[in-house]
């Protein structure tokens, strides 16, 4: 067995700028806990994106409740440039720290109960400060037993399954 006959398929990424209506749909729609994290490639849509880590559902709806928002005024830049997408003026509350990701509150937190208004739904969000990109990576191809040895050595909650790197195709939880 390897790594692509456990993994969940149809994984659901966020772009590292997200419009909040889109993450709202996908938190609704799904009960994953931790969603990959993309940046779109150049050259049109059939250009893969590009995976820069991962963000976890709680940290998606604490980034939301502390309305960290944007207004996106300008194209994002050449990816060949190699530099974060630009938003356009911040509307975002205070930048967040690592106090705010562990507070009691912060575990459970319903999309439904973040106070969010219409209007919120057409904004943006940079999701690049929170994204964890660290996050374990391995080949689909990767054997069973190599993909056990991963979680119990390292303690993993997510392990992002790749194939020809870096388009993700699937998690294993």
């Amino acid at each position: 067995l390897e790594a692509r006959h456990i993994m969940s398929g149809a994984v659901k990424t966020v772009c590292e700028l997200e419009q909040v209506g889109t993450i709202v749909k996908l938190l609704r729609s799904s009960g994953h806990h931790g969603f990959p994290v993309v940046a779109r490639g150049g050259g049109g849509s059939s250009a893969e994106p590009r995976v820069l880590g991962i963000i976890l559902r709680d940290q998606l709806c604490t980034v939301l409740k502390h309305r960290q928002f944007e207004q996106r005024t300008a194209p994002d830049p050449s990816p060949h440039l190699n530099m974060p997408p630009r938003g356009g003026p911040s509307l975002a509350s205070p930048p967040l720290t690592a106090d705010n990701f562990l507070r009691p509150w912060f575990r459970n937190l319903v999309v439904d109960e973040l106070g969010l208004r219409p209007e919120d739904l057409e904004l943006y969000v940079n999701l690049r400060p929170y994204v964890n990109d660290s996050a374990t990576v391995t080949l689909q191809h990767t054997s069973l037993r190599r993909v056990s040895r991963l979680f119990r050595s390292m303690g993993l909650r997510h392990l992002l399954v790749v194939e020809n790197c870096p388009k993700v195709v699937g998690v294993i939880t």
